[in-house]
């Protein structure tokens, strides 16, 4: 259901050898070039170059030891963790999963609007801090919030749950310790449940 394509590409040649969507010989992809580069098995989200896109697109070399001769690829819809963030952010909060480069892969918020562009700078600046962590922010909306993160260790991706300043204020301090907790469990659940 989150399955776009798969690719599979001569590592040695740079060319596109099979594509399930169509029968075509191309260059290498630019996520296929930065795999073979970097090794990161996980892209991040790729524009791709259908309208189904953008996609996550995961790598796998073969052989998997010694050099590479081919590259296979798949690419995923980010839908599914959407579903995941929207199931587990409570509705007053702004919720958001971005790739490494702090670009929107899933947000509670305004999503078809926001999917691929980047997050504001709070959220890159954590993205680049990397860890797990709080910090104060403001949405694209302007909601000034605190919000806890953490960064995948696995994929650089890194999953943001902001809860509105102004509920501090209405819940009290105590009230508002719980809340966080309350956030960090959504959040936990949020990465090992996608």
């Amino acid at each position: 259901k989150n399955w776009r394509n798969v690719i599979l590409t001569n590592a040695q040649t740079g060319e596109e050898i099979w594509d399930m969507r169509e029968i075509a010989s191309k260059p290498i992809r630019p996520a296929v070039a930065e795999f073979l580069k970097t090794g990161k098995q996980i892209s991040n989200l790729s524009e791709g170059e259908r309208p189904d896109c953008p996609c996550i697109i995961v790598h796998e070399a073969i052989p998997k030891f010694g050099p590479p001769r081919f590259v296979l690829s798949a690419e995923l819809s980010p839908l599914g963790l959407q579903r995941s963030l929207l199931n587990v952010t409570p509705s007053d909060y702004t919720g958001a999963v971005v790739d490494r480069d702090g670009r929107f892969i899933a947000r509670t918020n305004n999503f078809e609007a926001k999917r691929g562009t980047h997050a504001t700078p709070y959220v890159r600046n954590a993205v680049r801090k990397g860890g797990a962590g709080d910090y104060e922010g403001v949405t694209w909306e302007g909601v000034r919030n605190i919000t806890v993160y953490e960064v995948s260790p696995l994929t650089g991706f890194s999953t943001h749950i902001a809860m509105p300043s102004g509920m501090l204020n209405i819940l009290g301090a105590g009230s508002a310790g719980l809340n966080l907790i309350a956030i960090g469990l959504a959040l936990l659940t949020a990465l090992f449940g996608v």
